[in-house]
C-alpha cells in the first residue's frame, strides 16, 4: 500500500516583486508621452510592434517579449493606475498581446495593446472587440468584458 511521505518540507513561498509605480493620470487617449505603462529598455530596445505575453503579477511584473523563437522579459516600471487590474487580468490569463510603443530615454512607452490569440491581430473581431473598446475607455471602472455588453 502506497504511502504518502509528509516529512517534506513544502517550498518556502516568495513575495511577488512589484517593479513598478503608479502614475495617475486622466488622459483621454493614451500617447508615448502619456503611456498606459512603461517598460524597462535599459538591455534591449525594443521594436514598435512587439508581442507577447505578461507574467503572472504574483510573481513578477514584467512583460515577455517573444521575438524570433526567444524569449526576453522586461519590467514594468510606471503604469497609468486605470490599467492595473487589466495587466493583472491579462498575466493571470496568459492572455497573447501586441503592443504599440516607442523607446524613449526613460523607456519602451506603450500606449497600445492588442490581443493576438485570435486571427493574428490582422482584424477586429468579436473575440478581441474586448480591447479595442478598453483601450479607450475613460477609466476601468467602464471595462467590458469578452462576452459583449456594451
Amino acid at each position: 500500500m502506497p504511502v504518502f511521505d509528509f516529512s517534506d518540507a513544502p517550498e518556502k513561498k516568495t513575495d511577488a516583486i512589484c517593479t513598478y509605480t503608479i502614475v495617475y493620470s486622466n488622459a483621454k487617449e493614451k500617447s508615448p508621452e502619456e503611456p498606459i505603462f512603461v517598460l524597462d529598455n535599459r538591455e534591449r530596445k525594443w521594436a514598435h510592434h512587439a508581442g507577447g505575453i505578461f507574467t503572472n503579477q504574483s510573481k513578477r511584473t514584467a512583460f515577455e517579449f517573444k521575438e524570433n523563437g526567444e524569449t526576453f522579459t522586461a519590467d514594468i516600471l510606471r503604469i497609468d493606475s486605470r490599467f492595473i487590474s487589466l495587466i493583472k487580468w491579462l498575466g493571470e490569463n496568459h492572455i497573447h498581446v501586441r503592443l504599440s510603443g516607442q523607446n524613449q530615454e526613460d523607456g519602451y512607452a506603450v500606449y497600445r495593446i492588442r490581443e493576438t490569440a485570435f486571427g493574428g491581430g490582422t482584424k477586429l473581431s468579436a473575440a478581441d472587440g474586448f480591447f479595442a473598446v478598453y483601450d479607450r475607455a475613460p477609466s476601468c471602472k467602464r471595462r467590458i468584458g469578452r462576452s459583449g455588453g456594451r
